[in-house]
């Protein structure tokens, strides 16, 4: 674990709770009834902080940052504090990090760094839904691995992947030669669909829902598409596919907002909202390369986290396009997490959270 005992930096601490409380007092420019509001509760700067092994392992997150993971509790503390010089896969209960050396194995640790499995070298891990997955080094092979470390499944995709989406029901890939298969569980191939009517096949963005009845994807190019299949006795059909505008030729996201029968796709001027059945609904307006969605816990509301290079901005809306508030977060956030009523973010020098609530 990793301490430090330089003091912290005042000017950027100020900088980054200056920016904190503008988020206070912008979100949300519009009164609701009853009114959020969003409260600055802490920050702490990594080159300061110290980490405490003994904190309750219940509450604990893990995180990731430009030169920085590790794990911390809901008032700020760090159970585990890592300095990161290399790509490194974190989840709540574990860690996996790229090894030094070529041809060496990954070792899964444990959020206190005890060894918990090896796993072979040259593949390339990542959590996705909570589990956790690696591909291989050629980039043809996927793993999915049980939270101990044992293999659950291993499939071999037949192009290399351009997109990919998971829930707890299923695993999506979509790959440049412009297909998409879908994987459940045991591991077993569910779906596999070309969607064409492009001059250029590949998918460059697909999102599947939480229970793994709907599947969206942006595909081709020259004309671009968006296309939403959904499941049903025979198995997956098309209910919705439209041609876009848009030429993106770089990963973009879509998401299917959970409990709710929308799609967000990234579109020209913003972010697009759609039925599931292909009936457009308006463009949240933002400069966006991706994006995140996260539910909030109070009347219907959703939190947008749009990205464009270093820039970030926190959307606030209501579905299907009621916008509520938008604020810049620091520039660099690489890691967000919404938890119940929090939200938490860190940038290069600290982390940050925020505290949802009516009044």
């Amino acid at each position: 674990m990793y301490s430090d005992e330089k003091r912290p930096r005042p000017i950027l601490i100020i900088l980054l709770l200056g920016v904190v409380l503008i988020v206070l007092f912008l979100v949300f420019p519009e009164s609701l009834a009853p009114e959020i509001t969003m409260e600055p509760q802490w920050y702490q700067a990594f080159d300061s902080a110290a980490s405490n092994d003994q904190l309750d392992a219940e509450d604990l997150v893990g995180f990731v940052s430009d030169r920085h993971f590790g794990y911390f509790a809901p008032d700020g503390s760090f159970a585990a504090l890592h300095t990161r010089d290399r790509p490194v896969a974190v989840n709540d209960a574990a860690w996996v990090q790229v090894p030094a050396a070529p041809g060496e194995s990954l070792r899964l640790r444990s959020r206190q760094g005890d060894p918990l499995a090896e796993l072979p070298a040259g593949q390339q891990p990542f959590f996705s839904a909570g589990g956790l997955y690696a591909v291989s080094a050629d980039s043809l092979t996927l793993h999915h691995y049980q939270p101990g470390g044992s293999l659950s499944w291993s499939y071999t995709l037949p192009s290399h992947v351009t997109a990919f989406a998971s829930s707890p029901a299923l695993t999506v890939v979509g790959m440049i030669d412009g297909s998409i298969e879908a994987i459940d569980p045991t591991g077993s191939q569910t779906l596999r669909f070309l969607p064409g009517g492009s001059r250029l096949s590949a998918i460059y963005g697909v999102t599947v829902s939480d229970d793994g009845q709907y599947i969206a994807c942006l595909s081709g190019l020259e004309p671009q598409r968006m296309l939403v299949l959904g499941k049903g006795e025979g198995g997956y059909r098309v209910i919705s596919h439209r041609y876009l505008e848009t030429a993106f030729r770089t990963p973009s996201s879509l998401a299917i907002l959970p409990d709710e029968p929308y799609v967000l796709y990234r579109d020209a001027g913003g972010i697009g909202v759609s039925t599931l059945d292909g009936t457009v609904l308006g463009v949240l307006p933002a400069a966006v390369d991706t994006f995140e969605v996260y539910p909030a816990h109070h009347h219907g509301i959703y939190y947008l986290f749009a990205r464009q290079g270093e820039q970030v901005e926190l959307i606030s809306f209501k579905p299907p396009t009621r916008l509520l508030g938008r604020a810049r977060l620091p520039d660099g956030v690489r890691f967000i997490s919404v938890r119940d009523d929090v939200i938490y973010f860190s940038c290069a020098v600290g982390m940050a959270r925020i505290q949802i609530s009516e009044r």
